[in-house]
């Protein structure tokens, strides 16, 4: 079973791709070859469907699911930027999507900046925990490449 690590994705951009995938797992009869971790932030009509744990968004609720959880799945896929809190002895794939964690704007208030410089810091180091980053474009490949991780394998998707 393939596990998607989907505990950042509520709404916005991410929570469609996330409908997209799960809805399209349900109309090919193949949702049972995953399990998700959902958000508790989000509203998602299709629970009756598959199988999941709703988890309040934090690092610390992140860690305890993957410590307790970590060896009975064959792959995980990371849908929100950040790898694992934990190496585990499987294939790990992390979609970085956020370029704003990549690569700081202009015009953030310092409060803003500082978080976001803490978040992409705990990513970079975070980044040994995952085999690749899945990308969407060129330019997310390079903010990727440039600003969080050189060493780990980017594809683009």
């Amino acid at each position: 079973m393939i596990l998607v690590d989907s505990i950042y994705i509520n709404d916005s951009g991410g929570k469609v791709l996330l409908d997209y995938f799960i809805n399209t797992a349900i109309k090919k009869k193949i949702e049972n070859k995953f399990y998700f971790i959902l958000d508790s932030r989000g509203n998602f009509d299709y629970l009756d469907k598959i199988k999941y744990e709703i988890i309040k968004p934090s690092e610390v609720n992140r860690f305890l699911f993957y410590k307790k959880n970590k060896n009975i799945f064959s792959r995980i896929f990371c849908f929100g930027n950040v790898p694992p809190p934990i190496k585990c002895n499987v294939q790990v794939h992390t979609y970085f999507h956020n370029v704003l964690l990549a690569k700081l704007s202009k015009g953030l208030t310092f409060k803003s900046k500082l978080l976001k410089l803490v978040k992409r810091h705990y990513i970079i180091l975070m980044s040994k925990n995952t085999d690749s980053f899945l990308v969407q474009s060129d330019y997310v490949k390079k903010m990727v490449a440039d600003n969080i991780s050189s060493k780990t394998n980017i594809e683009l998707y």
